[in-house]
């Protein structure tokens, strides 16, 4: 298992979705991240533990560059709540978008 610093800003956006799911579990509240909220924290944690360089302009189906120049695209699943708790738990795979991976 990789392990690595995440930013603050997205630490505090995490902790706070933990303790919605924990202080609602009994209310069958989902609280589910979705959509490009999700997509946008996959990109930053991805390039982060890959020392990608994100894009400065939204192109399809490239959200980066590895360091040896590679586009790559980040593709995020998601399944339940984020509590740490084995409730589910995020996870984000990247791959190069040029057919090598």
């Amino acid at each position: 298992m990789t392990t690595f610093q995440m930013d603050e800003e997205v630490a505090v956006l995490v902790k706070a979705h933990r303790r919605l799911c924990e202080h609602y579990a009994n209310s069958g509240l989902k609280f589910t991240l979705d959509g490009k909220l999700v997509g946008d924290l996959a990109e930053v944690i991805a390039a982060k533990l890959f020392g990608l360089k994100l894009c400065e302009k939204r192109t399809a189906g490239v959200d980066g560059h590895a360091r040896d120049g590679r586009s790559v695209q980040v593709n995020v699943g998601y399944c339940g709540c984020m509590s740490g708790t084995g409730a589910g738990a995020a996870s984000s795979r990247s791959h190069a978008s040029d057919g090598t991976g």
